[in-house]
């Protein structure tokens, strides 16, 4: 269980049941000079399994093997990563969707605004990504998020696998937040386990 109140609802939530533990102690250092001066210094932390760039050393991470969450300061803005292997059966985008997007995801009062097309992933996968307005539950806040859900299912007897990214604000503070939690999103990696 996470013990860092403003990650609560991270991809501990997203994942809804997977395996999530305590964030390791990160390296972090400075990041290289872009050529996109309109882009902000970006500061990259490396964990055990992921690594990602954040806006300062400000931001919290919680790591799991499954799992990464990004957070800002106060714990308002997240960025989210959750993936689960070797399913029993094949999963629908539906399905993990509305997973996703309820109370064992860590939201209640979900609407969702707009679900985009259906989009083929590498790996034979299938992706799409919904607009949504909910109550986070750890801290009863109206947010506005994205969520992308990509289901693998290679036929007929699997592996079958599920991924999940979300980013979430404050609803009137999403103008606010929107630019900065896609740039983390964007720029999460994930090296794998041994």
């Amino acid at each position: 269980m996470i013990n860092n109140v403003a990650l609560r609802c991270g991809g501990a939530a997203l994942a809804a049941g997977l395996i999530v533990g305590l964030g390791f102690a990160p390296s972090v250092q400075a990041a290289p000079a872009t050529a996109d001066r309109s882009a902000p210094r970006l500061v990259h932390w490396t964990g055990t399994y992921f690594t990602a760039w954040i806006p300062t050393r400000k931001w919290q991470v919680v790591e799991s093997a499954n799992s990464l969450d990004v957070s800002s300061p106060t714990g308002l803005a997240t960025a989210s990563f959750a993936y689960a292997t070797n399913g029993f059966a094949p999963y629908s985008l539906t399905a993990v969707r509305d997973t996703l997007l309820s109370p064992s995801g860590g939201l209640s009062a979900v609407r969702s605004k707009a679900s985009g097309r259906v989009s083929a992933t590498g790996g034979g996968g299938q992706s799409q990504t919904t607009n949504f307005v909910a109550v986070r539950t750890r801290d009863h806040k109206v947010v506005r998020g994205v969520l992308t859900v990509q289901v693998f299912n290679t036929e007929p007897f699997g592996p079958y696998a599920v991924a999940g990214y979300e980013r979430a604000a404050p609803k009137k503070q999403w103008t606010k937040w929107a630019k900065t939690i896609k740039q983390i999103q964007d720029r999460i990696v994930f090296y794998g386990r041994d």
